[in-house]
């Protein structure tokens, strides 16, 4: 599991390396999801409602699929088309 403080750091980061991951034929594909929110961090890990629903949508994901909510589509949308 990763975090990021904000939505546009998790694309920036994730989008180049999921691409490497699928260049590499010894890993697996990942089913990777992104949710912001709030979390609760606790000896080194990561819980709450922001990782339990960002764990049912990796679950819905294709392998080497990346899935989001809402909130970061949007910034990725923003992100892409500064302005708009």
């Amino acid at each position: 599991m990763l975090s990021f403080p904000e939505p546009d750091t998790a694309i920036q980061v994730l989008g180049p390396l999921l691409q490497a991951c699928r260049e590499e034929p010894r890993l697996p594909l990942t089913r990777t999801a992104l949710n912001h929110g709030p979390v609760v961090r606790r000896a080194g890990d990561l819980f709450g409602s922001t990782v339990n629903v960002a764990a049912r949508i990796a679950a819905l994901a294709l392998p080497g699929q990346l899935l989001a909510t809402r909130p970061v589509a949007e910034a990725a949308v923003a992100q892409r088309h500064p302005g708009a």
